[in-house]
C-alpha cells in the first residue's frame, strides 16, 4: 500500500512537472511589439517603431514596408514580421563608388536557392567567390532585377535563384593610378585601353615603355557602377553589424529575436549590432548603447571622383558582328571587355540563348535537338557513348564530356 502511494505520488509530481514545463514554454514564445524592445531599458522609438514613423527620415533603423519582410531589416511593430531561425538569405555589399555615408551598404543575394541542383560549379562561383573577382571582373559584377529591385552579388547568383528575366548588369570601371601621368603626355584612347587590357598575377592592367623604353606594367583596380536607373531600386543597408547571438548562447528566444527585426543599436569605437537584443546575448553593456552611429549624413548617390585614370568599360547589348573595336552581342548577350568575346547572362557558361533555348555556343544548327518546353530549356546532342542524357526532377540533366552536369528547368 506504501509502495502504491509512494508511486502515484511520484507519477502526480512528474505530472506537475510536465505541465509547469508545457505552461512555461508557452510562456516563452516572443512576441514583436516593442514593448520588448523597452524591457532591455534601451528605446528609440523614433528611430525604430513603425508608429513613430516620419516621412523623408533617411536616418532610421528599420523599415515598415511591405519589402522589409524580404530583406530582414523590419521594425519589430512592422506588419508581417516574422521570426526568424536563421540568418537572412541576404547580405550587406560595401561598394566605393557611391560617396554613400560610412557604414551604408548595399543588400544583395548571394547564396543559391536550397532546391537549386545544378552544377557545383555555378553554386561555387555564386556563393564562394567575392564580389569584384579579379580573375572574371564581368562574372562577378553585381546584377539586378529591374522590376523587384532585387540585385545579386554575381549572375552565377541569380542562375542559381532562377532569375534571368529584366536582369540589368552592373558596368565594370577601370582605374589606373600610375596611368594618369601617361595620359597627360600620350593621348591614348579608349580602344587603345581595350586592345591592350592584360590579366597578370592577379591584376588587370596595361603595358607601356616607361622611360627607359622597356615594358612597365600599370595597375588598374576593377569596382562595380550601379546603372543610374536603379538608383531607386536597391536597397542600402547598415554595413558589419553583429545579427546573431554566440553558439554557446543557450536562450533561444533571445537568439529568435535578434534574428527576427532590426533597430540597429552602436557603441562609439566598439561595436554595431543589429538590435537590442544582439547586444544583449553578445553580453554588452546596455547603458553604451546609442540609437545612431557618432557621425550620420544624409544618403546621396554621388560618384567618387579620383584624379586617377578612370574608365568605363562597354558592356553593349544588341545585335551583329564587330563594329570598330566594340563586338556586339545577340539578343540577352553582353560583351565582355577582359576576355573579348560575348557571354550570355540567361544561361550557363558555354551558353547561349537561341529562341527560347540555351545551347552550346560552339553547336551548330542541325546537331542539335531540342529537348523540353517552356520558356527555358536546354538543348539535348545526339547521344553519343560520351554524353548522358537523364530526367532529374523538373528538369533535363545533361552531362557534357569535359564539363559540369547542366541542369535547366523546363
Amino acid at each position: 500500500m506504501g509502495e502504491q502511494q509512494s508511486m502515484s505520488i511520484s507519477h502526480f509530481t512528474i505530472f506537475l512537472v510536465l505541465c509547469f514545463a508545457q505552461i512555461w514554454s508557452a510562456d516563452s514564445e516572443v512576441f514583436f511589439n516593442y514593448t520588448e524592445v523597452q524591457k532591455l531599458g534601451n528605446s528609440c522609438p523614433q528611430l525604430d517603431t513603425c508608429e513613430n514613423q516620419e516621412s523623408g527620415n533617411k536616418d532610421r533603423n528599420c523599415a515598415c514596408d511591405e519589402l522589409c519582410v524580404r530583406y530582414g531589416d523590419c521594425c519589430i511593430d512592422a506588419p508581417g514580421v516574422v521570426a526568424r531561425t536563421s540568418p537572412s538569405q541576404y547580405n550587406c555589399f560595401e561598394l566605393e563608388q557611391f560617396n554613400l555615408p560610412e557604414g551604408i551598404g548595399i543588400y544583395m543575394r548571394d547564396t543559391c536557392l536550397p532546391s537549386y541542383e545544378g552544377p557545383d560549379e555555378v553554386r561555387r562561383l555564386c556563393e564562394d567567390t567575392s564580389l569584384g573577382e579579379p580573375s572574371d571582373p564581368l562574372g562577378s559584377m553585381p546584377i539586378t532585377d529591374s522590376v523587384t529591385g532585387i540585385t545579386f552579388k554575381n549572375y552565377y547568383c541569380s542562375i542559381c535563384n532562377d532569375k534571368i528575366d529584366n536582369m540589368v548588369l552592373w558596368t565594370p570601371r577601370l582605374e589606373c593610378p600610375t596611368l594618369t601621368l601617361f595620359k597627360s603626355v600620350r593621348n591614348f584612347s579608349k580602344e587603345f585601353v581595350f586592345e591592350n587590357l592584360v590579366y597578370q598575377n592577379g591584376s588587370w592592367g596595361l603595358y607601356l615603355d616607361g622611360e627607359s623604353e622597356s615594358p612597365f606594367f600599370h595597375d588598374c583596380s576593377i569596382d562595380p557602377v550601379m546603372p543610374t536607373l536603379l538608383e531607386s531600386k536597391i536597397r542600402l543597408c547598415k554595413l558589419r553589424l553583429v545579427s546573431d547571438c554566440p553558439p554557446d548562447w543557450e536562450d533561444d528566444d533571445t537568439r529568435t529575436m535578434c534574428r527576427s527585426y532590426m533597430g540597429a543599436r552602436f557603441i562609439y569605437d566598439e561595436g554595431k549590432f543589429r538590435n537590442v537584443h544582439c547586444a544583449y546575448c553578445n553580453q554588452q553593456n546596455l547603458t553604451l548603447l546609442s540609437c545612431q552611429p557618432r557621425e550620420m549624413k544624409g544618403i546621396i548617390f554621388r560618384k567618387i571622383t579620383h584624379d586617377s585614370f578612370s574608365l568605363l568599360l562597354d558592356i553593349n547589348e544588341g545585335k551583329g558582328e564587330e563594329v570598330g573595336l566594340i563586338q556586339l552581342c545577340e539578343n540577352g548577350e553582353v560583351f565582355d571587355p577582359f576576355f573579348r568575346k560575348c557571354r550570355s547572362l540567361m544561361c550557363l557558361p558555354g551558353y547561349m540563348k537561341r529562341d527560347d533555348y540555351c545551347v552550346l555556343r560552339d553547336a551548330s544548327s542541325e546537331s542539335v535537338e531540342v529537348s523540353g518546353s517552356g520558356e527555358t530549356s536546354i538543348v539535348v546532342l545526339p547521344e553519343t557513348d560520351d554524353v548522358d542524357s537523364k530526367e532529374s526532377g523538373n528538369g533535363v540533366c545533361l552531362t557534357l564530356p569535359e564539363t559540369s552536369t547542366v541542369i535547366f528547368k523546363t
